[in-house]
């Protein structure tokens, strides 16, 4: 009854962190490499976020999990369902999904016109 029906951001301070920082760690977990891509500028927008309402109103609750945890139990759940590098490219890259699908015919130039 104290949280229903309101939002929480639930995290730890020390897990706030910049996008590159987790694809770092990614890669140094999956041995992969990371680019950055030309012209790209630091990002000027503020991501902090303030886990003070849910440390108020559930004073006793602490949050354990970390990054790094999350990123280990990601590559113990991937190599466990055979999920790689390919299967995502194959399963979720928007534009092979199309291309493979216009190949197989299941798409045709109707999606091109406005």
């Amino acid at each position: 009854d104290l949280v229903h029906d309101q939002a929480f951001n639930v995290g730890r301070d020390e897990d706030v962190v910049q996008v590159r920082d987790i694809a770092a760690a990614v890669a140094e977990r999956f041995g992969a490499p990371i680019s950055i891509a030309d012209g790209a500028g630091s990002d000027a927008r503020d991501y902090r976020v303030s886990f003070l309402k849910a440390s108020r109103m559930l004073p006793a609750f602490r949050p354990t999990w970390t990054m790094a945890e999350g990123i280990v139990e990601l590559a113990e759940d991937m190599a466990a369902y055979g999920f790689d590098a390919e299967a995502l490219e194959r399963r979720h890259v928007r534009l092979q999904q199309i291309q493979r699908q216009q190949a197989e015919g299941r798409l045709d130039d109707l999606l091109r016109r406005h």
